[in-house]
């Protein structure tokens, strides 16, 4: 199904590419530019529309360097390697600590006179995603941008909640208000199937969602190169998940294995569009599969869990995040690149086939008719600098091939009654914890 989608959105995007050219057709500018992402050419320009650039500006030369196929993932001494030994004009970074290193690294140019001398509009970008792209710590740098960002909400079957006498979901609510709607939901529909509450979509073991909604929480499994599960906050998230786990009000996964062979009670989108999900987490691709009436129900959207005190939710990242190398021969041209993939016109177009959501607001406020707002309501606190700067990187990986296992284990045990939560916790400090020192040691060493 998913092989399909991107078949779809592959073909979609060529017909755009080879039929459409928004706006600045008549550049007259001139100018060529070294680009490195991750991806070879044809697929960046099917994922991204990189391509739009270069029909628009033809005298424009652009060479693109594909880091995947140059060195190993996650080997970042190879990456700045990369960097010095190609010397590119434009990174695009996929991930938002890759740039955060980069910049602390002092290996990106500040955009910010570019954006004052051109007068380039910041002020229709999702505040979200401006606050994460800048660097903690400064107040008027900016290193780069991104068109697109992909941010989840809860959508929720208005038919069952209504049928069962509970007070419909609402924007603003907390995670654990949300587990208390999902604890009210029946268990069994009138067929016998059974009914959920609340269903993750993906990777939903019990270890994906301690991490989740700690997450929400701003709390993290590993701090530095300490594992965290000793502290109060880690004890309460668990017991609120094992009692709704106990209660079968949560579709999931008991272990990694069922994720993997594509349980449809634990990964994807089946049990929701059945109408035996009273609320799920995706993204806004979700909108076109429930609008071509897959869903014999009536369905809402409200924006994603926030904290307990309401002051943060998950944040939603962009990607690709578009930098220029600090010692760029083309900084110039590169900038014409960012700005033009970064702006209103070309974000209109290719916001009909990237999945993603642009991460301007003023693209599109709907689709289908459904409003997009509860994507793009966010309590989003980026990292402090003491988080940016903390100097452990743990190995690839370790979460989950190593960590995730030990919890799903662990919960397992709790959960048909041959351990205790408190005996739990402590396991999966010391176990955890010598696990997380080994693979340390072994990263360290190669």
């Amino acid at each position: 199904m998913k092989t399909r989608k991107w078949i779809a959105v592959a073909l979609t995007l060529i017909v755009l590419l080879t039929g459409c050219s928004p706006g600045n057709s008549e550049e007259e500018d001139s100018g060529a530019f070294k680009l490195l992402s991750s991806f070879d050419k044809s697929t960046f320009n099917v994922l991204y529309g990189g391509s739009l650039f270069e029909q628009t500006h033809p005298t424009y030369e652009v060479a693109y360097v594909n880091s995947s196929e140059r060195i190993p993932p996650a080997d970042w001494d190879a990456y700045l390697e990369l960097l010095e030994l190609e010397k590119p004009d434009v990174i695009a970074i996929s991930g938002v600590s890759d740039y955060y290193r980069l910049v602390s690294a002092g290996l990106l140019l500040d955009l910010s006179p570019m954006i004052r001398k051109d007068s380039f509009d910041l002020d229709t970008y999702e505040p979200s995603v401006l606050e994460i792209l800048k660097y903690p710590g400064e107040t008027t740098e900016l290193f780069g941008l991104s068109p697109f960002f992909d941010p989840s909400a809860l959508y929720y079957n208005k038919t069952l909640f209504e049928k069962s006498g509970i007070p419909l979901p609402e924007s603003g609510m907390t995670w654990t208000e949300m587990l208390q709607a999902a604890a009210r939901i029946p268990n069994k529909g009138e067929d016998g199937r059974p009914i959920y509450g609340y269903h993750h979509r993906a990777f939903s073991t019990p270890a994906y969602y301690m991490d989740y909604f700690a997450s929400v929480e701003g709390l993290s499994m590993i701090e530095g190169t300490r594992l965290a599960f000793d502290k109060p906050e880690w004890r309460s998230i668990t017991e609120r998940l094992l009692q709704v786990f106990s209660e079968g009000k949560v579709s999931f996964a008991a272990k990694d294995e069922d994720i993997r062979f594509d349980d449809p009670e634990a990964n994807g989108e089946a049990p929701f569009l059945e109408g035996r999900v009273a609320m799920m987490s995706a993204g806004a691709a979700l909108i076109a599969e429930l609008n071509n009436g897959q869903a014999p129900f009536e369905w809402g959207i409200v924006s994603r869990p926030v904290s307990i005190d309401r002051s943060k939710s998950i944040p939603a990242f962009p990607s690709p995040i578009y930098a220029i190398r600090r010692d760029a021969d083309n900084a110039e041209a590169a900038w014409q690149f960012i700005a033009y993939m970064n702006q209103t016109a070309t974000l209109k177009q290719l916001s009909k086939s990237v999945s993603q959501l642009p991460s301007r607001t003023d693209v599109g406020t709907e689709r289908y008719g459904r409003s997009l707002a509860p994507f793009y309501d966010s309590l989003t606190v980026p990292p402090s600098l003491t988080e940016v700067n903390k100097p452990a990187q743990f190995p690839p990986f370790f979460m989950s091939q190593t960590l995730f296992p030990i919890i799903n284990r662990e919960m397992s045990a709790v959960l048909g009654g041959s351990q205790s939560l408190d005996a739990m916790m402590k396991t999966l400090q010391s176990e955890g914890q010598a696990a997380l020192d080994a693979a340390m040691t072994q990263f360290e060493a190669n």
